[in-house]
């Protein structure tokens, strides 16, 4: 299994659309892929990134 991680050091600049477009690519790939919002400051219940990364797969 291999894993991605991808990681930036501020806020809006595109971390969660490119992890969703990824994973949207590996999947037309027929490669299994998720997603992982593992810290998140301020969320209760499901992260709005994770419900975007959802949108763009």
């Amino acid at each position: 299994m291999k894993e991605i991680f991808i990681t930036g050091i501020d806020t809006d600049i595109g971390k969660t659309i490119v992890t969703g477009l990824m994973a949207a690519y590996l999947k037309n790939k027929n490669i299994n892929a998720i997603t992982q919002k593992i810290v998140q400051t301020g969320c209760s219940g499901i992260s709005g990134d994770i419900l975007v990364h959802r949108k763009l797969m």
